[in-house]
């Protein structure tokens, strides 16, 4: 990484703490009014410490396990993976970049899904006096066909957190990405988050893929995913044994706070992808750079919680909740019903 580079990343993280610090100092002032609702931690520093730094295996070279993992299945190579060698197009005046195949999990974003609107579980604090807005962060009953069931809204913060390029871990710019730290998402700024009237017409494919009918259909992803750790990307409508994954919003239907808030990040996921917001890594093509990719490929991606209690390893979107969500949400607690992730994604590049 040159030096102009890191300069630029640590100037970056430099207003990023300073930001952290000038919220935090006015949430000291009204800690009452916080406690209990909103607990302040220690937030990066704490994701650091639980960060599950071999999760970044299998390292691969080509097809070949440098360094293998038996974590969990891993996805099918892309097309055309076999060779170790690849090419890629530069500008003037290299025109052409030969390297070496690489692929491996990278910890690339940060999400929060929190059932208390304006906490920020990562910074360790929460935004004072901000109103909290109708069915923001409630768990109600509500009547389907006649019956009740819980229903929870969370909310979501995504954030651009490149943790191997900011720690200097990386050296290689052409396989890690290097942005600096951006806060890129509030849902509570988002109407269309609240309102699955408003996200059925942004997503009008949501009234095909949301039916009961492609629910039944979501069986085999159920199974593979839920039991084997291997989502089957081709229902893409699908999450596994979290549900459906229309309309991407931030309304769950689940006793499993812990599993409603990974369905809910998942399905922020989604959003990104059809929106063109997250990019493809995982192919030849994307092995020189990344491409829009409005389908999204769900074993391409892997959640860790970290807050407020860590799991040691990632898990595949659609795992089952009850084998690691015991114990990660203890009920009473000042920390409870606001969960950090670690979002990772699975990365192939042409490195040297």
């Amino acid at each position: 990484m040159s030096l102009t580079r890191k300069l630029l990343l640590k100037n970056r993280l430099i207003v990023f703490i300073v930001f952290v610090l000038l919220f935090t100092s006015s949430s000291f002032v009204a800690k009452e009014a916080i406690a209990g609702i909103c607990k302040e931690t220690l937030g990066l520093v704490e994701i650091m410490e639980k960060l599950c730094y071999e999760c970044v295996f299998p390292f691969k070279l080509g097809t070949i396990p440098i360094i293998p993992s038996n974590l969990y299945p891993e996805p099918v190579p892309p097309a055309g993976a076999d060779s170790p060698v690849c090419i890629c197009q530069m500008p003037p005046p290299i025109f052409l970049r030969i390297g070496l195949v690489f692929s491996f999990w990278e910890p690339l974003r940060l999400g929060e899904v929190v059932l208390d609107p304006w906490c920020f579980p990562s910074l360790g604090f929460k935004m004072e006096g901000m109103t909290p807005g109708m069915l923001i962060g409630k768990s109600a009953d509500v009547d389907t066909d006649h019956t009740k069931e819980p229903k929870a809204s969370f909310q979501v913060h995504w954030y651009v957190f490149p943790f191997w390029s900011l720690f200097e871990i990386a050296v290689n710019e052409a396989c890690f990405e290097t942005a600096g730290v951006d806060l890129a998402y509030m849902s509570e700024v988002d109407y269309s988050h609240q309102d699955e009237t408003v996200l059925a017409f942004l997503f009008p494919e949501s009234s095909l893929f949301g039916n009961p009918l492609m629910l039944l259909a979501c069986i085999p992803d159920a199974i593979s995913a839920g039991f084997v750790g291997w989502p089957l990307d081709w229902f893409f409508w699908c999450m596994g044994t979290w549900g459906g994954a229309y309309p991407p919003g931030g309304m769950t239907t689940s006793a499993n706070m812990v599993g409603d808030a990974s369905a809910v990040l998942a399905k922020f996921l989604l959003r990104q992808h059809r929106s063109e917001l997250v990019f493809q890594t995982y192919s030849v093509q994307g092995a020189c750079g990344q491409f829009p990719a409005p389908i999204w490929r769900k074993s391409w991606w892997r959640f860790q919680l970290v807050l407020p209690v860590a799991y040691h390893k990632y898990t595949p979107i659609g795992y089952v909740p009850l084998i690691w969500t015991p114990g990660k949400n203890i009920p009473f607690s000042p920390k409870a019903d606001n969960f950090s992730f670690v979002v990772w994604k699975l990365r192939y590049c042409c490195g040297w």
